[in-house]
C-alpha cells in the first residue's frame, strides 16, 4: 500500500501541515526538522499523490514537448535528437511528480488555451508556436527564436563552433570543397551552421555549396539531397 503523508507525520513526529510545508519547501520550518521529515519521507518510500498534489496547489502538474522541427501535424520525426530530448525530458518530469504530453507543430492557440499545463519546451521554435504566446506558461526553448526576439530561458548547443570545427577537420584530412547539408531556414541552429560555413569558406577562398531539405531532416531525405549536389 502506498505511505500516507499522514504515516510521515507520525514517524517524524510532526503535523501532516508540516510535512507537506517541508517537502514543498515552503513555510518557516528548522532545517534539522525540515532535512530530518525529508529523510523520513525517503525511507518509508513517500510519494505525494499527484492529483491531490494538484488540486492543492492549483497546478495541472502537466509539462507539454513540441518540437517545432516536426513534420505537419506530426509528433516526433525519425531523429534521434528529437527522441533523446523527450525520453530525458520525461523522465525528469516523472521524477518531479509531473506528467508530459508532446503536442503536433501545428496545434492551433485556440486547443492550446484550453489545455491544462504549467510549462512546456519548445525544441527548434521558429517563433510561429502558439505555445510561445501563452503567457501563463514557463517556455523553455531548445534553440533561440530567429529574429532577435527577447527570450528568458534558452539553452542551446554552440551550433557556430561545432560547424566551423567539422569544416576544419575536413580541411586538414585534405578535403577543399566541402558542402553544408541542412534544412530550409527559419530556425536558429539552421542559420547559425549556413553563416559559420558562410564565414569559413570566405576565410579560405572557398566557393560555398549548400544543399537543403524542406521536410524534416531524416536520413531518407538526407540522401535524396547528397546525390543531388554530388550530380
Amino acid at each position: 500500500m502506498p505511505v500516507s503523508i499522514s504515516e510521515v507525520a507520525k514517524a517524524a513526529g510532526v503535523s501532516t501541515a508540516t510535512v507537506s510545508l517541508a517537502l514543498n519547501g515552503k513555510g518557516r520550518i528548522n532545517a534539522k526538522t525540515r532535512q530530518r521529515i525529508i529523510e523520513t519521507a525517503e525511507k518509508l518510500g513517500y510519494r505525494p499523490n499527484a492529483q491531490a498534489r494538484g488540486l492543492a496547489t492549483g497546478r495541472a502538474m502537466t509539462i507539454a514537448l513540441q518540437l517545432a522541427g516536426a513534420e505537419k501535424h506530426g509528433l516526433i520525426p525519425d531523429f534521434a535528437y528529437f527522441v533523446e530530448i523527450l525520453n530525458a525530458a520525461s523522465a525528469t518530469a516523472i521524477r518531479r511528480g509531473y506528467g508530459t504530453v508532446v503536442l503536433p507543430a501545428d496545434e492551433s492557440r485556440e486547443m492550446l488555451d484550453h489545455l491544462p499545463l504549467d510549462g512546456a519546451i519548445v525544441v527548434d521554435p521558429t517563433g510561429e508556436e502558439a505555445l510561445l504566446k501563452r503567457e501563463d506558461l514557463v517556455v523553455v526553448t531548445a534553440g533561440r527564436i530567429p529574429g532577435g526576439q527577447k527570450q528568458r530561458l534558452i539553452v542551446d548547443n554552440d551550433h557556430r563552433a561545432g560547424t566551423r570545427a567539422v569544416a576544419d577537420h575536413f580541411w586538414e584530412a585534405g578535403c577543399r570543397r566541402p558542402a553544408l547539408l541542412t534544412t530550409r531556414a527559419g530556425q536558429s541552429y539552421v542559420d547559425d551552421a549556413v553563416d559559420a560555413y558562410r564565414d569559413w569558406c570566405a576565410e579560405r577562398g572557398v566557393q560555398p555549396r549548400i544543399a537543403r531539405v524542406d521536410e524534416a531532416p531524416t536520413e531518407t531525405a538526407a540522401e535524396t539531397a547528397v546525390l543531388d549536389l554530388l550530380r
